[in-house]
């Protein structure tokens, strides 16, 4: 039950509610929400571990009741009820409200709870009093250096002053703006009051845990001065400039400073003084190399427990390190990596959808680095390849090099950059057209080897379909033949050296190489639909796919749904035991109330997992119960919403258009039109068959590099088995040949693992490089408010919106939902059946979102800008999978289903 205070509306606690102590903060997350962000932060690193000065937050509730007792109660409401279109007036308002604040009195309980806290503290105690603005420290919005702090305050009176002087920054001009450039609400705006016991620093600064101007992700930017921070935050000195790599722990560069003076504290009344430093402090170095290396330690472990780059106040005291605060770093430039970088198509469904594993990305690039050339060879797009790397690492996820693709389209006439950058759902960084190539005879001649070479890799590839399915099938049921537990360890190891060098390439050598083929196919065959008089509808074309391997299992979990939902006890028995119960009475064999089937499900479709690509996450087979959950969902939808109906739908529909666009060419070009269209689909087809096939292979990869894993666990290699996934291949078989100590082993995935989490809440930019330094990203609407992406699933439909970050908080989708997610995977495919549109940030014409909705005929944008951030949890919109549209819908929503074509 909630109390009214004389500091306001706050939860009871024995520590009051005017002033609250960190430790009290700690025990009581809860009231973290009325500390403002800052002392949120400083509660969460002191709770990691991390040195930080002892203190206590003036809450949020203080600061209301002290405006709602106070004289500068009208002063304030005016402010926070200002038109933002009236800024000036909202400016003029609030200097009137700051005037307010510094002169009115504090509630009793206050000015109680101060002197109790600074008489506890000892005579002498100098305090620094900081802002803690509820709207700081954001993601997007950090209001750095726009809220008072006031160093050195000494006693009550001192200190309160300062309170006041924090209050009324909340409404300076440098806060008003800002909220108004970046749409924040003036009504939303409150702030608490940090106050803690101030850190007498030798040597104060800045860390930035990746370089913000450069992208460098493994590259601490660090800034340090002699005295408090406040003289370099404030601008009156040079700093010391270091910057230092942390993973290598190697110290890059050293701009020496230039610094006349340090702050200090200063004798009562004197909240801080200036001290002149000598010509040798001024220009000298100022942190020494042990004190650069435990900053870096200290900073990158902070970065891990975020989870995303961080900037990190701090402070020097007698030989300790102190952190001071540590927020978001809201804007990275990328300017220092050369050329251009995608995730695209790595993304929705793929190795990028989330933070990849060295062990992960290792096999990926192996493939990679090595079919990609060999492709572009094949068909005659790349000459000599110098030593190109095709794909590398970022903020913890792979990228692909965008620019020397493009390098080698721009050898063959027709290639318009603009055109290939929205196929692929890529961020344009140019005007225009973009880069184009030229209609010359050399040009021409360049077409003609190439399509020529491309009609060869697809008959090539296309009449070993099956020649290659059959023998991973064979290599499949061999592998499931053997229990990694009965081999010897030389045995064990001969085998998972072949499993994932010449099996590993086998399978997903042919996978990648049919990929390249798929992509090209439709830009070759398009242009023949392009000529038709008449509009052809592409998407309507590709869709309707039957038999697809991966959509099985999700017919079999719906033929279980049914005959659960057909038994009043099986019904009855789901709806009164949870997820959990279910789960492990399957597992020691139950055939109760359908679990029998369910775990035949289970058992065939072992090889699915959440994230697919991501191989430290378990399969099915391992973890069932997320099949469950499925299972679960199936229940709440009426027999109409049977998939293999949608499948049929999407068939029927094809069949038609199929005919209609037949129609529309001349009876002399009909038979030729059908058979590319034939191939198309066969391609898309197979597509999706060796995607099956691929993630069958996995399975094994994953239960035999855990089979490793586990010898050398039993040997002292390895701390757990999950280490090895923090080890890149080359690293994984070094080990296993003997050639890395245990203490190498161990520092490798610690610092793999520090990666891995520096980034796993990171925002990262889908395109990256030197091209994009200059781009100013905003949101991807158009005028009216209407959001545009690629339209991949054709229908239109109006519903309510449910913005989901991740498939792990999917259990809040219902029936009739409209999908915003950034990307989908795999393991999103069950949750389809609930849904009457998707759209994503990220994805093309081919990805995973993208067929799958077509084959559950539901209309799917793809690649919309910012999706997740603009559209609101539960808003009504209207999605045209035709146009590749998101509006706000004029009416109240339905389940879309009727409308969806």
């Amino acid at each position: 039950m909630r109390r009214a205070t004389e500091c306001g509306e706050v939860e009871p606690t024995d520590a009051g509610g005017c002033l609250v102590e960190f430790a009290e903060l700690a025990r009581d997350p809860a009231r973290l929400g009325a500390a403002g962000k800052k002392a949120e932060g400083l509660v969460r690193l002191a709770g990691w571990g991390f040195r930080v000065p002892p203190g206590a937050v003036v809450p949020t509730g203080a600061f209301e009741a002290f405006v709602s007792e106070g004289g500068a109660r009208e002063s304030v409401a005016a402010v926070r009820s200002c038109p933002p279109a009236e800024r000036e007036r909202c400016l003029e308002l609030a200097g009137r409200a700051r005037e307010a604040i510094v002169s009115a009195p504090f509630p009793a309980g206050l000015t109680r709870d101060l002197e109790s806290f600074v008489a506890a503290r000892g005579e002498g105690i100098r305090f620094a009093v900081r802002s803690s603005g509820t709207k700081e420290d954001l993601a997007g919005a950090s209001f750095a250096g726009m809220y008072t702090s006031v160093l050195g305050a000494s006693g009550a009176e001192q200190v309160g002053a300062a309170i006041r002087e924090c209050w009324a920054s909340a409404f300076n001009e440098r806060v008003l703006s800002y909220s108004l450039d970046h749409a924040i609400s003036l009504a939303d705006l409150s702030i608490a009051v940090v106050l803690q016991e101030l850190v007498p620093a030798e040597k104060s600064g800045v860390v930035f845990t990746v370089n913000p101007l450069t992208g460098a992700d493994t590259e601490l930017v660090i800034e340090a001065c002699r005295g408090l921070g406040e003289a370099l935050v404030g601008g009156s000195v040079t700093p010391e400039q270091v910057r230092y790599d942390w993973y290598r722990r190697a110290e890059l560069e050293r701009t020496a400073p230039d610094q006349t003076h340090a702050l200090v504290a200063g004798e009562p009344p004197k909240l801080v003084c200036k001290e002149p430093l000598g010509e040798e402090l001024r220009r000298g170095e100022v942190l020494t190399g042990g004190e650069v290396a435990e900053l870096g330690d200290v900073a990158v472990r902070i970065q891990a427990e975020y989870g995303f780059p961080v900037d990190i106040e701090f402070a020097f005291a007698d030989g300790r390190l102190f952190v001071l605060q540590a927020r978001p770093i809201t804007t990275i430039r990328t300017g220092g990596i050369p050329g251009e970088w995608s995730t695209a198509d790595f993304k929705d469904g793929g190795v990028s959808s989330s933070v990849c594993t060295p062990f992960m990305w290792s096999l990926y690039d192996t493939i990679f680095e090595r079919t990609m050339p060999e492709y572009l060879s094949r068909v005659r797009l790349l000459g000599t390849d110098e030593g190109t790397r095709w794909g590398d690492m970022f903020f913890g996820r792979p990228y692909w090099n965008l620019q020397r693709v493009k390098q080698c389209f721009l050898a063959i006439p027709g290639f318009v950059e603009r055109e290939f950058d929205e196929e692929l759902g890529i961020e344009v960084a140019y005007e225009g057209r973009g880069l184009t190539s030229k209609v010359t005879p050399r040009t021409l001649w360049n077409a003609a080897r190439v399509f020529l070479a491309l009609q060869r890799a697809i008959r090539e590839q296309s009449a070993l379909f099956e020649v290659h399915t059959a023998r991973q099938n064979r290599r499949l049921a061999e592998l499931d033949g053997i229990d990694p537990a009965t081999l010897e360890r030389r045995e064990l190891f001969a085998l998972y050296e072949k499993l994932i060098g010449p099996d590993y390439f086998q399978s997903e050598g042919t996978y990648f190489t049919l990929v390249y083929n798929n992509s090209n196919l439709q830009s070759l065959y398009k242009g023949a639909f392009a000529k038709l008089r008449g509009e052809v509808d592409l998407l309507t074309l590709f869709s309707g796919l039957t038999d697809v391997s991966h959509l099985l299992p999700n017919y079999e979990l719906w033929d279980v749904s049914r005959q659960i939902r057909g038994s009043p006890a099986a019904s009855e028995a789901w709806a009164s035991t949870d997820d959990a119960h279910l789960t492990r009475a399957m597992l020691e064999g139950s055939k109760e109330h359908f679990l029998g089937e369910l775990a035949e499900v289970v058992r065939r479709s072992r090889h699915h997992a959440t994230r697919e690509l991501d191989l430290s996450v378990p399969r099915y087979g391992e973890d069932p119960r997320i099949v469950v959950e499925h299972c679960r969902g199936l229940l709440q939808l009426d027999d109409d919403a049977d998939p293999r109906s949608a499948n049929a739908r999407a068939h029927e529909a094809y069949r038609a258009e199929r005919e209609r666009v037949l129609r529309l060419a001349p009876w002399y070009r009909r038979r030729s039109l059908a058979a590319k269209l034939d191939r198309l689909r066969e391609f898309l087809w197979w597509r999706e068959e060796l995607r099956d096939l691929s993630t069958r292979f996995y399975f094994f990869v994953r239960r035999f590099t855990l089979a490793v894993a586990e010898r050398l666990v039993d040997a002292g290699l390895l701390a757990v088995p999950d280490d090895v996934f923090f080890l890149s291949v080359d690293e994984l078989l070094a080990v296993m040949s003997g050639a890395r100590t245990r203490e190498a082993i161990a520092d490798l995935v610690m610092r793999n693992r520090l990666y891995y989490r520096s980034f796993r809440h990171y925002r990262n930019p889908d395109e990256i490089g030197d091209r994009y330094a200059a781009l100013t990203r905003a949101a991807g609407g158009a005028a009216g408010g209407e959001l545009r992406g690629v339209p991949c699933s054709p229908g239109v439909v109006t519903g309510r919106v449910r913005v989901i970050r991740d498939i792990f908080d999917a259990d809040r989708l219902e029936a009739g939902d409209l999908l915003a997610t950034r990307y989908t995977d795999p393991g999103w495919t069950p949750r389809f059946g609930l849904l009457a549109g998707v759209a994503t940030e990220t994805g093309g014409l081919l990805s995973h979102a993208a067929v799958i909705s077509r084959e559950y005929g539901i209309p799917a944008v793809l690649a919309v800008k910012d999706l997740c951030s603009v559209l609101s949890d539960g808003e009504v919109v209207t999605l045209d999978g035709d146009r590749g549209t998101i509006r706000a819908a004029s009416g109240g929503g339905t389940d879309g289903r009727e409308e969806a074509s």
